[in-house]
């Protein structure tokens, strides 16, 4: 869903460009009283802090209960999701973070075929994870897949 939000999917795009801008504008930060931590929101969007960069600053998404993660970034044309089937809570849960710092380098680096050639501006990344949670085996950047829109 988060991909449709910033670009077109299958012939469907769910937010205009002056939605889209709308779902980056901060409207309201602050420390959560509820979370207890620091946290800014935009228009129905988390919007990226110290403690959950997401990609950058023109990211928006929200996190969930136990660990889950998913964010929109049009500046990179990335959209992340991740969902775990085990929860756990808590500041020592690094799995979703671990796995955004890897799309993170990935996207630094020029992904493709051998010589660094790309193929195209939109980047479509797959990383799994095992059903039991744990990470698959290691990420390799240089089998990151790119599909052009």
């Amino acid at each position: 869903m988060y991909a449709a939000l910033i670009g077109e999917v299958d012939g469907v795009r769910l937010f205009s460009s002056a939605v889209l801008a709308l779902a980056a504008e901060e409207q309201a930060g602050g420390k959560d009283q509820v979370m207890l931590i620091p946290s800014r929101f935009s228009a129905g969007y988390m919007l990226p802090t110290e403690s959950n960069p997401m990609l950058g600053s023109s990211s928006f998404g929200h996190t969930g209960r136990g660990g889950s993660l998913a964010f929109a970034d049009p500046e990179h044309g990335a959209a992340f999701g991740y969902a775990m089937n085990n929860i756990v809570g808590g500041i020592d849960d690094v799995r979703a973070s671990s796995l955004v710092e890897t799309v993170r380098e990935a996207l630094a680096k020029p992904v493709g075929v051998p010589g660094g050639e790309t193929a195209g501006d939109s980047s479509v990344i797959r990383l799994a994870t095992r059903g039991d949670g744990r990470q698959a085996p290691p990420f390799d950047p240089t089998c990151v897949s790119r599909a052009s829109p």
